[in-house]
């Protein structure tokens, strides 16, 4: 078997950590298994690698001998975002008659109060307005 191994990983921008493995992961599968129990990640990712090849650049992971001593491992979600058109369709679907009457709500309130202003930028914005 292999020996215990030290991995920066990169879950996102903000949240870099220092993971030890107790034995070298012998496949990629396992790797990702490792990870997905040590961080308590419950999504689909793929992961890149930096590699000394490349000055360091991310490259994908494919084959977990390409990996170097303590290697920093960024993870990358494959949740896809919703795009407009998904959110779209995912907002049309929803049936209940609860969270339908959410979504109709208007963005605006029914009474929108314009605050008043101190006399000299009432005074400022009439003359604005007024050589419109």
């Amino acid at each position: 078997m292999g020996t215990r191994t030290i991995l920066r990983v990169i879950v996102h921008d903000g949240d870099i950590r220092k993971i030890t493995l107790n034995e070298k992961p012998q496949t990629l599968e396992s790797l990702v298994e490792q990870l997905e129990g040590k961080l308590g990640l419950q999504y689909k990712f793929c992961l890149h690698y930096e590699d000394p090849d490349f000055n360091d650049a991310l490259v994908n992971l494919a084959d977990i001998a390409d990996l170097p001593e303590q290697p920093t491992i960024k993870i990358l979600s494959l949740v896809p975002t919703p795009t407009p058109s998904t959110a779209d369709t995912e907002t049309m679907s929803i049936s209940s008659p609860e969270s339908r009457s959410t979504l109709t709500r208007s963005p605006w309130p029914d009474n929108f109060e314009i605050p008043y202003f101190p006399v000299d930028i009432e005074y400022r914005l009439r003359k604005e307005i007024s050589s419109i």
